[in-house]
């Protein structure tokens, strides 16, 4: 998961939401980006999630 570097604070929020969809057990790496490209609609995120590329 690529999170912006403006957003460190939200890594521990982020964690506890996926612990609670997939279970405890579960491990997150995060790696942290100087810019996450904006939507085609010109809304940005505050997170890239690449867990569909990896299926």
């Amino acid at each position: 998961m690529d999170l912006n570097t403006d957003n460190h604070g939200y890594e521990k929020m982020i964690v506890q939401e996926c612990k609670e969809l997939f279970g405890e057990d579960n491990n997150w790496k995060f790696k942290y980006v100087n810019d996450i490209p904006e939507l085609r609609s010109g809304k940005s995120r505050m997170t890239i999630c690449n867990i569909p590329e990896k299926l």
